[in-house]
């Protein structure tokens, strides 16, 4: 969103500045120059007291895990009794982490 603003001289982008503390954002009641490191649109619809089931469904998905990952390329067929052992305490390593 930042790009018109090189290209147009009578165009300047600011945005507020914020902190992040104990996983929560913080607006500083301050604008500067430039424009935000990130999207804060979901902090704000929180704080304008939007429903949380409408604020949990624009959160970005989860990333799969590396257990997941490993059942995602699993050829069950295909493994030895002793390769499928050997799965069975990776992923248990795995989700113990």
């Amino acid at each position: 969103m930042t790009a018109p603003a090189a290209k147009l001289p009578g165009l300047a982008c600011h945005t507020m500045r914020v902190k992040e503390w104990k996983g929560d954002v913080v607006f500083l009641h301050e604008a500067g120059p430039g424009g935000a490191d990130r999207s804060y649109g979901i902090h704000v619809g929180k704080l304008a007291g939007l429903p949380e089931s409408v604020t949990a469904r624009a959160e970005p998905p989860p990333r799969e895990s590396a257990a997941e990952g490993l059942l995602r390329e699993l050829r069950p067929d295909e493994l030895t009794p002793r390769e499928a052992l050997d799965l069975v305490y990776q992923l248990k390593a795995l989700v113990s982490e």
